[in-house]
């Protein structure tokens, strides 16, 4: 007996950041709508006003019968045939790689990172410093000269060479954030 990929059960976390392309002039509720319509797809979600939504996933791909990426169109297609809402999204196994992969993702497509190690890396490495969470223009400018100026450069760093330019627990941070490691307590994505 062969059994259904899409009805298996997921270990991973699927985790969706969408943001919509919503009209400037001042629809009153669409947002709400779109809140709504979302917690029809699935009840773990987390609002990110004016524009934005993270959709946790991972149940709803069994109940739904898609993949990952099967999902979050879906998801854009509804909002667009409900309420003329276009999209843009992205999916990850955690909501970090999730927001860097939709800031980075163009308008209107869908980006998918799947939760192999080398996809992660693939994705992050060549990435500038400064699209990591956490990483502004003065950590950057401090991380650049000591010649870090990618996430992949930051991630080939020895730990403790990270933790000795920012401090123990925001240099261990940083450093797994450079390889993909989201830890929801220390940051608001």
């Amino acid at each position: 007996m062969t059994s259904n990929p899409a009805r298996r059960p997921s270990t991973t976390r699927c985790i969706t950041r969408v943001h919509f392309h919503l009209p400037h002039d001042g629809q009153s509720g669409l947002f709400e709508q779109l809140l709504s319509l979302m917690e029809g797809i699935t009840p773990r979600l987390r609002a990110l006003p004016p524009d934005g939504i993270d959709l946790d996933l991972t149940g709803a791909l069994g109940y739904f019968r898609r993949d990952a990426a099967g999902l979050a169109q879906l998801v854009r297609l509804r909002a667009l045939a409900l309420y003329g809402a276009a999209s843009t999204a992205a999916v990850a196994p955690n909501a970090l790689l999730s927001a860097m992969a939709a800031a980075a993702t163009p308008r209107g497509q869908i980006t998918v990172i799947d939760d192999e190690p080398y996809a992660i890396a693939a994705f992050l490495r060549p990435q500038p410093i400064t699209a990591l969470y956490g990483v502004g223009p003065a950590t950057a400018r401090q991380l650049a000269r000591v010649g870090l100026t990618t996430i992949g450069e930051l991630a080939d760093a020895p730990l403790l060479t990270v933790q000795r330019i920012h401090g123990a627990q925001n240099g261990r941070t940083l450093h797994e954030r450079a390889h993909g490691i989201d830890n929801p307590d220390t940051h608001g994505t």
